[in-house]
């Protein structure tokens, strides 16, 4: 869980996340980690950026007073029905065109030599690089000898087919709860 991976940061510690204001479950977390870094005079930055079409600035409603679920949000921006199609209203707040990539990125310095930084080498070897990283020689051995799946685009296709076969394969309760549209966590 965040809240206990980031528990044990230094006192005074500062944690910036992309907020996504309307999920409940990120909502939650957010309030967990916050709690738990300011009994030790840490802070949470929550930015918006999560729900990344659009900027903060093009939004009909302040960020931390918005719509508390997707489908009011969705109705709310402009959508007619986010669900079903992809058609907007006249009104709807506008998406802005991506900012294009830079034609070169500035050369890095060559010379950085920052505390507990892995050399290439070290990151080039798993091994060396989980030692570096305080892992005991049996949790590093159990972590090497796993099987992992088969990985890229490929296999993420295959994976999702499969699960979309089994969703198809029992009929599903129509008056199961439709999670994906919850209020709000964290609101009271």
């Amino acid at each position: 869980k965040p809240e206990d991976v980031l528990a044990p940061l230094p006192a005074g510690s500062l944690v910036v996340c992309q907020s996504e204001p309307v999920s409940p479950e990120q909502t939650d977390v957010e309030d967990k980690v916050e709690e738990v870094l300011s009994k030790t005079h840490g802070e949470l930055w929550r930015k918006w950026g999560a729900m990344g079409l659009y900027h903060r600035k093009d939004l009909p409603f302040a960020v931390n007073g918005g719509p508390g679920n997707y489908t009011e949000l969705c109705l709310t921006v402009g959508w007619e029905d986010l669900w079903r199609s992809p058609g907007r209203t006249a009104d709807a707040a506008r998406i802005r065109v991506p900012v294009a990539a830079p034609d070169a990125w500035p050369q890095s310095p060559q010379a950085v030599d920052l505390p507990g930084l892995m050399s290439d080498q070290v990151l080039r070897d798993d091994r060396e690089a989980l030692k570096f990283l305080g892992y005991s020689a049996e949790e590093i051995e159990e972590a090497l000898c796993q099987e992992l799946p088969e990985a890229g685009e490929a296999a993420a296709q295959r994976s999702l087919e499969k699960w979309l076969r089994e969703q198809n394969e029992e009929p599903k309760d129509l008056h199961e709860p439709v999670l994906w549209d919850l209020p709000t966590g964290g609101g009271g």
